[in-house]
């Protein structure tokens, strides 16, 4: 039972090809390992330092997000009360505006001279007018650049007063 030469050498070939294929298979395999271990290793770290470095990088802002919140908050707060402060004095200038008391009376020349009277009652006598005032009115002198003429002071809060029955005394 004697094998040649040649078949000895294919068998030897053969059981060192599938030794060298599992040794390299083997070594492949935990080269593998130790490159997917290293690769880990190395992305966790990158990972941390990007994350300390986003960090590091966002501190400032988020200080500046959360002042521009808050003033976000106050600036809408001021903007309703601006609004509304707007609207009430819109209101209260209409509503003085189309009073009958005659608010635009009170205002120097926006007012004819007649404007005020017409709160008084008046009345004629003898082809005359007169003007009814209430008590407590004063007579004085009024100066109106270098014209001085009589005026009448009247109390304050004066309401006008209820058409009396008058008569008119000829002086």
């Amino acid at each position: 039972m004697t094998q040649s030469l040649t078949e000895r050498l294919q068998e030897r070939l053969a059981t060192q090809s599938a030794e060298i294929e599992r040794l390299t298979t083997s070594e492949l395999r935990q080269l593998g390992e130790r490159l997917k271990a290293e690769s880990e290793t190395a992305l966790s770290s990158m990972s941390a330092s990007l994350h300390a470095a986003l960090e590091t990088a966002m501190q400032p802002l988020s200080g500046d997000l959360s002042r521009l919140r808050r003033w976000g908050r106050w600036w809408w707060a001021a903007l309703a009360l601006t609004w509304l402060t707007m609207a009430a004095l819109t209101a209260l200038l209409l509503w003085l505006w189309m009073s009958p008391s005659g608010w635009r009376a009170t205002w120097s020349g926006t007012a004819s001279g007649t404007e005020g009277i017409a709160m008084y009652q008046t009345f004629r006598f003898e082809g005359r007018s007169y003007l009814l005032v209430p008590e407590g009115t004063m007579a004085v002198t009024c100066r109106r650049g270098e014209e001085q003429r009589p005026c009448l002071v009247l109390p304050m809060g004066a309401a006008p007063p209820v058409r009396p029955q008058a008569r008119v005394d000829g002086s």
